[in-house]
């Protein structure tokens, strides 16, 4: 029995340092927003479908900009000092990143999203 707890275990340190060679630590798996899309192209029209090569635009395109917006709200956090990502440093960035009339529009939604979360 010792000999089969004995390989069990060196069994277990092998496979976990297998795993610790795959990936870097902390690194994680990046989310897709395909779900999402596809939810929305549905909500658009009852026959409205995507190819599959749309989807995978449509998610560079979500994907990119989270990447500049989330990267704007960092930079401003980072200039007044704050350790946290606050909605007024979203909020900021989105003005910043975005043209005039879009920015407009994801506040007007956001806020409409706001209120109903709060119901």
């Amino acid at each position: 029995m010792a000999k089969g707890a004995k390989s069990n275990a060196a069994a277990k340190k092998a496979g976990a340092a297998k795993g610790a060679k795959k990936g870097l630590k902390g690194e994680k798996k990046a989310g897709t927003y395909t779900t999402y899309i596809k939810r929305l192209a549905k909500k658009g029209g009852k026959k409205v479908a995507l190819s599959g090569k749309a989807v995978k635009v449509l998610q560079s395109f979500v994907a990119d900009i989270f990447e500049q917006l989330a990267t704007e709200a960092g930079a401003l956090a980072r200039s007044t000092k704050k350790r946290t990502i606050s909605s007024a440093e979203i909020q900021t960035a989105v003005r910043l990143t975005l043209p005039m009339e879009l920015s407009q529009h994801c506040m007007a939604e956001a806020s409409k999203a706001v209120t109903a979360a709060s119901k």
